[in-house]
């Protein structure tokens, strides 16, 4: 599912929009920030943003 978490208007919520991420990456790329995804052992997908 990692893969489809930046396809604009997909969610995985009943009643959700699929922007928010999608908007996010945007606007950190646009400012030069970078970011990383990675599945926990538990399951969770973690969204880490470097802003250094």
């Amino acid at each position: 599912m990692s893969q489809r978490l930046f396809t604009p208007f997909f969610s995985t919520k009943r009643d959700g929009q699929g922007i928010g991420l999608t908007l996010v990456r945007d606007i950190l790329l646009a400012h030069g920030f970078t970011f990383q995804l990675q599945t926990e052992a538990t399951g969770h997908t973690a969204f880490r943003i470097n802003l250094l």
